[in-house]
């Protein structure tokens, strides 16, 4: 299906008796997952802080063009959102 995404849902167990030096192995693989869920949250903590500035703009000011303008002045990489009707235009060959 277009557009349909699954995410990677990631299970553990860890099977050891009590002071087998368990923690540590898992520590040492989880945190590169914590490390991007980290960048992630501040990532998204910006985009949250710029759609509430743009909430705050009259109405006549928030349309999708005028929003899709204000991410790409931001310099927010916009490869993965979705476009914006009517604001890209297609170049003829």
């Amino acid at each position: 299906m277009p557009g349909w995404k699954e995410y990677a849902i990631l299970f553990t167990a860890l099977v050891g008796s009590p002071g087998t030096n368990k923690s540590h192995p898992l520590s040492f693989a989880v945190q590169p997952l914590i490390d991007f869920d980290t960048e992630q949250a501040a990532i998204f903590g910006e985009a949250m802080k710029r759609y509430e500035a743009a909430m705050e703009l009259p109405p006549k000011d928030r349309s999708p063009r005028r929003l899709h303008e204000l991410r790409q002045c931001s310099g927010e990489d916009t490869r993965y959102h979705r476009p914006v009707r009517g604001t890209h235009r297609q170049t003829q060959s």
